[in-house]
């Protein structure tokens, strides 16, 4: 559910920010023109005359075709003259206008009126409220589409021109060739109607061309087009979005610092924090947030920028959709948050093998482990979705060992800590050696702690010509004379006790059991110990002629006596 809400929500943002760059390029496309180059006017007054000409000729047509139609020849052929004469005046009008706008020298605005009024049919009210945004994209695409129409026109143009020169070449030659009056006349009158369509098309021409030359004149240098967009962008629609943010902001900043001091005098916040006051605490920010998008949207609503607040509901809309799947998801978070989800303030969680106590749920959660250094942890709370909590125990064991302490892993690792962190362990090993390890690989290995005490266990083999006082001289010398040697190896301060034990009877030998006690001043000579052990064993039975069996005296670690 996370990958494809990650996935919808990329999307998502990935089309707003188009959207944006779209606005932005609008916002320089409608920098505006404040005058146009002058033109020869000459050549503007030859143009309107071919203009006027083909308009009087056309006239002509539609009065001698109104005549035909009058008269007897014009009987059973009223329909053909009809059409004909309507497609005389859409020739006409469509002069006409060439003949206006050729005149009047700017660009048609008939057209962009037909559009505005245009109504959309699909989707009416979603439409009527992204009609901005629409109209901007449209408004964005008007130049370059106008600019392509106008070179598919000229391009058109030419090659009807070049048909006409051809027609009239053809007819010339056929006038110039004929002796028959009769149809010297008739080639004659359609040589005059092929130069009226030449003078209509080398007109419409010279418009298209002219009004390519107008367009493609506006179009400023970069940078010139730069400083225009900041200074319409800051002046209007920037000067919108700055001042909308800046009231977001202001509501937002101002109702999370108005937060703590209602918490602070607040009667109810005196006591503990019980599920209605969570619950106050998160409608608060809830209010918070949804008050502060409506100060936004009244910004732009004020300033009537429908452009930005299109695109500012659509943002919303497409927030509320994509955030469709993670209604449960954020139901769990809003229980975790009102102290009765899973996770419960408290109580003890297990986070990556560490246990720690959880100080507090919010939409950040702080967890606390107390023996170890930087064990204050602020996580959001979506990342203990996953965990549950338990009571927690008094005087429960927050880690192994404390700082400084001496341990033994189970691979025989012994040394100091001299650092742990929620990531990682550090020990010191007897001559300085470090070794670090990860905070969960080292609990794995079962560290066991030195510092609080531990026990040494000696077994301690005789020979069998000893089995006359194996039960009391034996037991009452070993116990009578350790003490003083290892006080005079300086064990005096960390040495607890030593009992010596008859442990079993073997066919070699007769076993014996050394139980020393060591406080935790001794754990850094752990590794040791032993050695020294057995060596001041060997000393009494050589002092008191106890002879052991052949094979060697066994050493076996037991664990810390606590």
């Amino acid at each position: 559910m996370n990958i494809t809400g990650s996935s919808v929500w990329m999307r998502f943002i990935g089309a707003i920010v188009i959207l944006c760059l779209v606005v932005c390029n609008a916002i320089a496309e409608n920098t505006s023109k404040e005058a146009t180059p002058e033109k020869d006017l000459q050549y503007r007054l030859q143009n309107l005359e071919m203009v006027r000409r083909a308009i009087a000729q056309v006239s002509m047509e539609i009065e001698a075709t109104q005549k035909i139609m009058q008269s007897e020849a014009g009987i059973g052929r009223e329909q053909e003259l009809r059409n004909q004469i309507m497609d005389l005046g859409a020739k006409q009008r469509s002069l006409e206008a060439n003949f206006q706008r050729l005149a009047a020298d700017v660009a048609d605005t008939e057209a962009g009126k037909g559009q505005k009024e245009k109504s959309f049919e699909w989707q009416k009210e979603m439409v009527r409220l992204l009609g901005p945004l629409i109209q901007e994209i449209n408004q964005i695409t008007e130049r370059p589409r106008q600019i392509e129409d106008l070179r598919a026109k000229i391009e058109l143009y030419q090659a009807e021109l070049l048909q006409a020169e051809k027609a009239l070449k053809n007819i010339d030659r056929l006038i110039l060739n004929t002796e028959n009056s009769s149809l010297r006349s008739k080639l004659e009158e359609q040589l005059q109607d092929w130069q009226g369509r030449r003078d209509e098309i080398r007109t419409r021409l010279n418009i298209a061309d002219r009004e390519l030359d107008r367009l493609l004149s506006q179009q400023k240098p970069i940078s010139e087009s730069l400083r225009d967009f900041f200074r319409l962008f800051f002046k209007s629609r920037g000067r919108n979005l700055i001042s909308s943010i800046f009231v977001f902001l202001l509501i937002w900043c101002g109702l999370y610092f108005l937060y703590k001091p209602i918490r602070k005098y607040s009667p109810l916040h005196t006591k503990e924090r019980s599920v209605y006051i969570r619950l106050f605490d998160l409608t608060y920010f809830l209010f918070s947030g949804l008050l502060a998008v409506w100060g936004l949207l009244a910004v732009l609503y004020f300033f009537h920028d429908w452009v930005l607040l299109s695109i500012i509901v659509l943002f919303l809309m497409g927030m509320a959709w994509a955030s469709k799947q993670a209604v449960p998801y954020l139901w769990l978070q809003a229980r975790m948050i009102l102290n009765i989800g899973p996770v419960r303030e408290g109580e003890v969680i297990n986070y990556h093998g560490v246990p720690y106590e959880v100080r507090s749920l919010n939409f950040y959660s702080l967890l606390e482990n107390n023996a170890l250094q930087g064990g204050l942890l602020r996580l959001p709370i979506k990342d203990l979705i996953a965990f549950r909590s338990r009571p927690k125990i008094k005087d429960e064991p927050w880690f192994p060992n404390r700082l400084g302490e001496w341990v033994k892993l189970k691979d025989g690792t012994h040394g100091r800590v001299v650092n742990q962190t929620p990531e990682t362990v550090m020990l010191q090993k007897n001559g300085g050696a470090v070794v670090f390890f990860k905070t969960s690989d080292y609990l794995s290995f079962c560290p066991m702690n030195l510092s609080r005490g531990f026990r040494l266990v000696i077994n301690l083999p005789l020979g069998h010509e000893n089995f006359a006082r194996i039960s009391g001289d034996i037991l009452r010398v070993f116990e009578t004379e350790m003490p003083p040697m290892l006080i005079q190896l300086g064990y005096e301060e960390a040495l607890r006790s030593i009992q010596v034990l008859f442990k079993s009877a073997r066919r070699s030998s007769l076993e014996l059991e050394i139980l020393a006690d060591f406080k935790g001043l001794a754990a850094c000579n752990y590794d040791t110990l032993p050695g020294k052990m057995a060596g001041i064993c060997m000393e009494i039975c050589k002092r008191h002629h106890w002879r052991p069996p052949l094979h060697q005296i066994r050493v076996h670690l037991d664990g810390p006596q606590h």
